[in-house]
């Protein structure tokens, strides 16, 4: 089942009913609920947002053992499944569509799950002034010729292309 853009931007929170609003997450949007501050994912931004294996084992239990839910998909409006997972000795009752692949999470339950470490990368001005320092050293060295300052500004130069293009 495919949404019309006018269907994806009024998608109703499956606890309370309010309008979802759509937030950029690591790995791509995040319905979040103003109101009660649950959360709606579908699968593929779940992978790129939670720790590997994480969003597998969920469905797997999921699938494996859940109950129908008292709630609504935003997205499809079918009944939701429940199913309980167990997280720092504490039990979190989550919600999902099969149909959709969509996860529905509770206040702060989002937050129960190992989260992919964000990789830092330093930005442009990091790696111009790292540049400036690695040249303005090699000036000050009374070894230093003019073709190897040259030279090793051209290595820089390309580092911070390479770094620019990851």
């Amino acid at each position: 089942m495919f949404l019309s853009i006018d269907e994806v931007n009024n998608l109703n929170c499956p606890k309370c009913n309010m309008m979802l609003s759509p937030t950029r997450g690591t790995g791509g949007l995040l319905w979040k609920c103003k109101a009660c501050s649950g959360v709606a994912a579908n699968l593929a931004v779940l992978r790129k947002y939670l720790k590997d294996g994480t969003v597998r084992k969920l469905w797997l239990q999921a699938v494996a053992g859940s109950s129908t839910s008292d709630r609504k998909c935003p997205c499809c409006v079918q009944m939701l499944k429940e199913f309980t997972v167990s997280r720092n000795d504490r039990l979190i009752h989550l919600d999902f569509c099969r149909t959709c692949q969509l996860m529905w999470f509770d206040s702060n339950e989002l937050e129960a799950f190992p989260r992919v470490r964000k990789i830092h990368r330093p930005d442009m001005d990091e790696n111009l002034a790292l540049a400036k320092i690695g040249l303005e050293a090699e000036l000050e060295s009374e070894q230093s010729s003019a073709e190897n300052i040259i030279a090793q500004g051209i290595e820089i130069l390309f580092i911070i292309i390479r770094l620019f293009l990851k």
